[in-house]
């Protein structure tokens, strides 16, 4: 392992190693800064900044003995170099470029700092400054990486005067905080023993967690999930058990920074069922999907110019179920809601199927009942919901099939708001190119992509004041490095069988993708087609 260190030699040194190491390659690039640094900036230190900030190099005091000139660029998008393995890119590509003024080498006496800002919106994953080995041709990590979550910059130390660098993000590590909370007051206590609740990982993940501090690890099971809405102004990543806090840390000290590590389990993952239906949970083996062999009856996926990546069956009518709850909440956005209204469930509110278990009487507001039914899937929220408009169930069910006519969807039909009915219909392609082109209030995007809603009743008949409604889409619950989640919904009728739509950004072209799944013979299928989908075509 070779070593960094202020001795003269050992930098001169690497000035010959990084010759060999970082010989320019011929990409397009853009010149963003260039700059001089006479003998007293030299001497003094110096730290040169594009102009937008996203990247600076700090030249240390006393580095070197001659004026130096400083040359930044940035290159173009469309000849950058592949990223580590399954690593996102999360910000822009910069090459940097220390000689003398006179354009000869120089040996320097100390590293250079470089500091780049991510445009990751992923608060948890650990962020890595990369440089571009050229002789082994792949991404190397810098070293003495650190990385400001307030300001969204990762610093290092380079030893290369030249050296091609970026920040990706980390597939699968977390860096965060973490708390306990004492087993003994939970049931199932040896269950619990070894158990950590999170927001991150799906419950049966194996993780190990190093504290940052004194480097101690152990290892833990998810066993529950914790409020991801709470905790993520916190960066607050896990609750572990007291007994595994207690091998990494003092109790007395309550929250500490971590690394969060997957464990790899072969072939192994927990999956939930769900989809209109009440939760329900079972163990899954999740074997190699083909995309070309899908069970599912039809699927799609399509770009954010509405080009058709992958197609089957995308233009045969189907039954919808609850992704008629798409149509239902942009047709109710379209009465501009009094988000406090308040709205009293009547006995024709109650329907089959998941439901906000609230009887008649009870007081709940316009954007709980919002929230439930599209987080939830909520039968009789949608009724209540549709009903608040003023609009009769016909009335209301022409607005939304005027919203599908003006979408320019010529097989799209609704009968009612919550797709129960199975004349609720439409194609794989349309349900894709209305998502696509809608969607976009933040109310929606709020309501589809949150794991747990949680409201309390303004008046309840039967004192059950506290709501958790949970969504049945598990991919919520799952890290994707590749993407960010915009939009989903979940749908299940015997007849339209298991259905999906996932609405995502890609983390490495900023492109919006949507995937469309009708008619999963199974829970399991739909969501692992649907990982297979978005693995092979989003970037």
């Amino acid at each position: 392992m070779i070593r960094f260190s202020k001795n003269k030699i050992l930098i001169a040194g690497f000035v010959a190693f990084a010759a060999l190491l970082f010989t320019p390659q011929v990409f397009a690039k853009e010149l963003v800064k260039e700059t001089n640094l006479n003998e007293a900036a030299v001497k003094t230190g110096y730290t040169v900044k594009t102009d937008d900030n996203a990247f600076a190099i700090g030249v240390q005091s006393e580095a070197a003995a001659v004026p130096l000139k400083i040359s930044i660029n940035k290159l173009a998008e469309d000849e950058l170099l592949d990223g580590p393995a399954g690593y996102a890119r999360v910000s822009d590509v910069y090459e940097f470029d220390i000689k003398g003024q006179d354009g000869s080498p120089v040996k320097f006496a100390k590293q250079f700092s470089l500091k780049l800002k991510t445009a990751s919106s992923d608060i948890y994953r650990k962020k890595v400054l990369f440089f571009w080995d050229k002789n082994k041709n792949q991404w190397r990590p810098f070293k003495g990486l650190k990385e400001n979550l307030k300001t969204k910059e990762v610093t290092a130390f380079s030893p290369f005067s030249y050296a091609q660098a970026a920040v990706f993000e980390h597939p699968t590590t977390v860096e965060g905080y973490a708390s306990w909370y004492n087993y003994q007051l939970a049931k199932n206590r040896k269950k619990y023993a070894d158990g950590v609740a999170t927001h991150l990982y799906p419950q049966g993940t194996k993780l190990k967690i190093t504290n940052l501090e004194n480097g101690k690890s152990t290892q833990v099971k998810v066993v529950s999930y914790w409020d991801k809405a709470t905790n993520e102004k916190r960066r607050r990543a896990l609750d572990i058990v007291k007994a595994s806090f207690s091998k990494i840390a003092s109790v007395s000290e309550g929250v500490i920074p971590v690394r969060v590590e997957v464990i790899k389990q072969e072939n192994k993952k927990i999956a939930a069922t769900g989809g209109g239906t009440p939760d329900q949970a079972n163990k899954t083996v999740n074997a190699p999907v083909s995309v070309n062999s899908l069970k599912s009856r039809a699927a799609i996926v399509i770009d954010e110019g509405g080009n058709t990546l992958f197609e089957k069956n995308s233009d045969k009518v189907y039954p919808i179920a609850s992704l008629s709850k798409l149509f239902t909440a942009e047709a109710f956005l379209q009465t501009n809601p009094d988000w406090k209204k308040q709205v009293k469930l009547i006995l024709s509110d109650d329907a089959e199927g998941a439901k906000l278990f609230s009887p008649a009487g009870d007081v709940v507001t316009v954007k709980d009942l919002f929230y439930s039914m599209l987080t939830g899937s909520t039968n009789n929220g949608a009724k209540a919901l549709a009903r608040s408009t003023g609009l009769s169930n016909d009335e209301f069910a022409a607005k939304m099939n005027e919203l599908a006519k003006s979408a320019g969807l010529k097989n799209a039909k609704f009968y009612e708001p919550t797709g129960l009915d199975i004349r609720n219909t439409a194609t794989a392609k349309e349900i894709a190119l209305f998502s696509l082109n809608n969607l976009n209030r933040k109310e929606i995007i709020e309501g589809t992509t949150k794991s747990v809603y949680s409201f309390d009743e303004i008046l309840s008949v039967d004192k059950t004041i506290h709501h958790d409604v949970k969504s049945t889409n598990i991919l919520l619950k799952e890290s994707h490095p590749a993407y960010e989640i915009l939009a989903s919904k979940t749908g299940f009728l015997y007849e339209s069988l298991h259905c999906l739509m996932m609405k995502v950004k890609s983390k490495k072209d900023g492109r919006i993708y949507t995937a469309v799944i009708l008619g999963g013979p199974t829970s399991a299928v739909r969501f692992n087609e649907m990982r297979a989908l978005l693995a092979e075509f989003v970037p």
